[in-house]
């Protein structure tokens, strides 16, 4: 299991506080995330991985870009699961 927190942040050199009306300037708020990961080795030859990417389902965003695709707020992933089998040779 993974724990994150990522404290607030600015998103330019001058700290502006307050979001501008395009979304490029302002405050990145805070956020925490959980990620959890575990391995099964099914026998010696097989093994199998699941891991969950932002258990919690957690909306948040981590920039406000200036360039392409446009000012704004660019989203992160929300929830993600991954799963893989693995075969030795």
């Amino acid at each position: 299991m993974l724990y994150s927190y990522v404290s607030r942040s600015f998103a330019d050199a001058f700290n502006t506080v307050t979001a501008t009306v395009n979304g490029a300037k302002g405050v990145v708020p805070s956020y925490r995330l959980v990620d959890l990961n575990t391995t099964f080795h099914v026998t010696n030859k097989y093994t199998f991985r699941l891991s969950v990417n932002n258990l919690m389902n957690k909306s948040y965003f981590t920039k406000r870009p200036t360039f392409y695709p446009g000012p704004g707020i660019w989203p992160s992933d929300r929830r993600s699961i991954v799963a893989t089998v693995g075969v030795n040779i």
